[in-house]
């Protein structure tokens, strides 16, 4: 779908659930109501879908096994950037290369909430393992750490959701100063669908039209 469709549609869905009004959003606003809520969109669906076969419909938007780029080596942990578009860790996805000696194998890193790193290291049932192939990772907002104990780690790997490609619509001026360009959405109509009607609720919130409201909440109800 091109971003003119997706704007095109935000305008028919709005006005059909306001019969009574007739609002005008401008492009500028449009754009940023609808990358909000684009990101806003996919957290809620991983969120409420993460364990059914449902979470299917957003895999458009995995990236999996990233090779992680290193910032620093400690003696406890190997720290490394947080990739640029990533927007949720996937559980139970992430892996290092590690050698112990001449040995080469595979650990997992189970992420631990920050803080929690230093119990799960002391217990001896859940430190890094190169035998039981173990391993732990935290990540903080800014960096990920993957912690050792006996052995070291070659290479790292996660997988994650990316957060949605940013649109933008030709006919205004951006904040910058610079003239706006068409930029289409890089997924699937479906989540196009999702998204506008998020949107398409929160200006109806705004203008506090109840019986709009109560429509396109019950459209997005159906398809989360």
């Amino acid at each position: 779908m091109s971003v003119k469709e997706l704007y095109y549609q935000f305008q028919l869905l709005l006005n059909k659930n306001n019969e009574k009004q007739n609002i005008n959003i401008d492009r500028g606003n449009f754009v940023i109501l609808y990358n909000r809520e684009a990101v806003r969109c996919l957290n809620a669906y991983v969120d409420k879908n993460n364990s059914t076969d449902d979470i299917f419909n957003v895999f458009e938007f995995v990236v999996s096994d990233k090779e992680l780029q290193k910032n620093r080596t400690t003696d406890n942990y190997i720290e490394y950037e947080v990739p640029d578009d990533m927007f949720n860790l996937i559980a139970g996805k992430s892996y290092s290369v590690v050698t112990q000696g001449k040995c080469k194998g595979i650990v997992r890193n189970n992420f631990k909430k920050i803080g929690n790193s230093n119990i799960n290291l002391e217990d001896s049932f859940t430190k890094p393992s190169f035998d039981w192939e173990r391993g732990i990772g935290e990540l903080d907002g800014t960096s990920i750490k993957i912690y050792k104990e006996d052995f070291n780690i070659e290479k790292s790997y996660i997988s994650y959701y990316k957060t949605p490609d940013y649109i933008d619509i030709e006919g205004y001026k951006r904040i910058d100063g610079n003239d706006s360009t068409n930029i289409d959405p890089a997924y699937s109509d479906w989540f196009c669908g999702v998204v506008l009607d998020a949107v398409v609720k929160e200006v109806q919130r705004e203008y506090q039209d109840q019986l709009g409201f109560q429509l396109s909440q019950d459209r997005k109800a159906e398809q989360l």
